[in-house]
């Protein structure tokens, strides 16, 4: 399933923290294998067909404030 994050403060971060730590509960349980393709916030939208490394750009949004920098 590809997903896009829409807003990538507290609540979009944390679910993006949840995504990568159900990651194999998610697969075993209900077959699910979610991947994030774009995240959007005020300093403009990530896109990545393949999917976005969600660690990293956690890690640049936490120390720039904002995902652009990705």
């Amino acid at each position: 399933m590809r997903i896009s994050i829409i807003g990538f403060g507290v609540i979009g971060k944390g679910f993006a923290e949840v995504l990568l730590r159900k990651r194999k509960h998610l697969k075993e349980k209900y077959d699910f294998e979610p991947k994030v393709v774009s995240i959007s916030d005020i300093s403009g939208t990530l896109i990545n067909e393949e999917g976005v490394d969600l660690e990293y750009a956690l890690k640049v949004a936490r120390s720039q404030g904002k995902i652009i920098a990705c």
